[in-house]
């Protein structure tokens, strides 16, 4: 109760609260007053409770969306002079109950998005939290004018992965070996083409995107974070070596650049292993010298609840793996940075949580979308959380960025999306 009263009124609306649990109490008090029990006192506001907030283990609670004058609502409640239980419905799609319910993945071991409730009702594309607390809000201010809200604006932040720092520049002779061999074996004519003038020189590597990063973010005074994978070699994981001086010094490089900052891109099976991820912690702040508490998944790879418990442990303050791959939206139903609730040990983290809303692969490669497509979803991602003073995160990689291969012309995709993130509205 307490966690989700100050995620609504601290840190989506900015108003002060009161939490009355004494019923002579809540009678005697001044001010405007939110009933929320079954118990008929003078207030301006009545919610009757579902049991959720008040339960003390993972229970199989399957809510179902309505509506109630347009507005999709769980734990719906036609007695309820209110109409429906907000608290309940806020908490059981930001905690991520139902991760903890449908114990399925896909073949990388991942909460697949088509287990959501938001998607199997068409609204993970809507930040519907963000919904729920404004149509309070305007409740709230219908009856009492005089409450001062303090309106909450719009942030946008882009985020990059590295996951290979380059394609083929700057790597071992026998890596470089085997990928001339793997070529030949499949006869792919334009990538030995590119690989052969990419190491002699001639071209710059396709994935080498990172002065078109710079510039771009500089030009929209766009803040970035860069998330780097230092784990050891692997089917799924192909970045440089920590030791290579080539990726010491693109490290050192975002290091001094203006509005960037650096998080831990965990290796493809640290989600579950914390020595692995410790490790990686460990070189990372190494090479940069300093404490590292930025992080997001590799192939955003994690489980509720041992992922964010291990990420904890090591002293991770901020994780940005909230979202799927194959979908744009809002996996927790909510656009705004919110502290992760551990529904096992029943308790509020200090682990604060940063959804992002779009990724670069997902219009390409699940949307089978071409480049102007792309665009104008993202413009309508954008509009939604403008309108509402929500937080729009997107994810992209330095090969998409590249603007070569599959990638050809989708460097502009990003482009508008940062000139449409810092246009006023």
């Amino acid at each position: 109760m307490n966690y989700v009263l100050k995620l609504i009124f601290q840190e989506l609306l900015y108003v002060d609260y009161q939490l009355i649990v004494d019923k002579e109490t809540f009678e005697q008090s001044t001010g405007f007053k939110l009933n929320y029990s079954c118990i008929d006192l003078i207030s301006d506001i009545q919610i009757y409770p579902s049991t959720l907030l008040f339960e003390e283990k993972i229970k199989d609670i399957r809510p179902n969306f309505e509506e109630i004058k347009s507005l999709k609502v769980l734990y719906k409640n036609t007695n309820c002079p209110y109409g429906y239980d907000i608290f309940s419905a806020v908490f059981y799609l930001v905690s991520r109950y139902e991760e903890y319910q449908y114990l399925t993945y896909d073949q990388h071991g991942r909460y697949p998005s088509s287990n959501s409730i938001l998607y199997k009702n068409n609204c993970l594309d809507e930040p519907i939290v963000n919904q729920w607390v404004l149509d309070l809000k305007d409740r709230i201010v219908k009856l009492n004018p005089e409450l001062n809200f303090r309106p909450r604006s719009f942030e946008f932040l882009s985020t990059i992965d590295i996951d290979q720092a380059y394609q083929f520049k700057y790597k071992s002779y026998l890596r470089t070996l085997l990928g001339y061999f793997r070529d030949f074996s499949r006869w792919d004519k334009e990538l030995l083409k590119t690989r052969w003038l990419v190491r002699n020189n001639k071209i710059t590597d396709p994935f080498d995107s990172y002065c078109f990063q710079f510039n771009n973010h500089s030009a929209y005074k766009i803040q970035a974070i860069y998330f780097l994978q230092v784990g050891k070699m692997g089917r799924f994981d192909k970045n440089l070596t920590p030791t290579n001086p080539a990726f010491q010094n693109l490290i050192q490089q975002l290091c001094e650049q203006e509005n960037t900052k650096l998080g831990l891109h965990p290796s493809y099976d640290s989600f579950y292993h914390f020595d692995k991820l410790k490790k990686e912690k460990e070189i990372l702040e190494n090479l940069i010298g300093s404490q590292i508490i930025k992080s997001r998944q590799h192939y955003l790879k994690f489980q509720l609840p041992k992922t964010y418990q291990n990420l904890i442990a090591l002293g991770i303050k901020e994780e940005y793996t909230m979202g799927y791959s194959d979908q744009v939206g809002f996996r927790a139903g909510i656009a705004a940075p919110f502290f992760w609730f551990d529904l096992e040990k029943n308790e509020e983290t200090k682990l604060r949580v940063f959804p992002f809303c779009s990724m670069d692969i997902t219009p390409r490669h699940y949307f089978k979308m071409k480049p102007d497509e792309a665009i104008l979803l993202n413009r309508k991602l954008l509009r939604k959380t403008k309108e509402l003073g929500g937080f729009f995160s997107s994810l992209w990689h330095n090969e998409s960025l590249g603007g070569e291969n599959h990638w050809q012309e989708w460097e502009k995709v990003y482009v508008n999306l940062l000139k449409d993130a810092t246009a006023k509205q």
